[in-house]
């Protein structure tokens, strides 16, 4: 993908049936890092709606984020809303999980988890989880 470049914070990958983006940090907690992560990920909906892909936020390796993280994550859903991307997170340790829990507004965060499925024995090489879409 030739926007891979582009991004300091966090790395993407095509996995043909979504955008799946990982974090270059295990902490996003830092005023300037936090900053430039939210402009990356908002520049990344709009490469996904251009892509007609769903994007997938994957927090593997993250181990803490700071409530301002979720703050960005609102002007996401936002962005990702309007473009008509869907969107959702996943693979959220307790501590990030629990940061979710408690920041974000309403009803919390359930509608944009994605819950992964197993994959069939027979998946031809499958690298992306297929997720539930249902209370999207």
């Amino acid at each position: 993908m030739d926007d891979q470049r582009r991004y300091e914070r966090v790395r993407i990958e095509d996995q043909h049936a979504a955008l799946v983006v990982y974090f270059n940090s295990s902490r996003i907690d830092c005023g300037a890092e936090l900053e430039e992560t939210g402009r990356e990920l908002v520049a990344i909906v709009e490469v996904a709606a251009s892509m007609r892909r769903p994007m997938l936020l994957s927090f593997r390796g993250v181990e803490s984020i700071s409530s301002a993280l979720v703050g960005k994550l609102i002007i996401v859903h936002k962005k990702a809303k309007t473009a008509g991307v869907a969107w959702r997170l996943c693979e959220a340790s307790p501590p990030v999980a629990e940061v979710f829990r408690r920041s974000w507004p309403g009803d919390g965060p359930a509608g944009v988890f994605a819950v992964p499925k197993p994959p069939p024995r027979t998946d031809g090489g499958r690298a992306y989880p297929e997720y539930d879409d249902e209370d999207a």
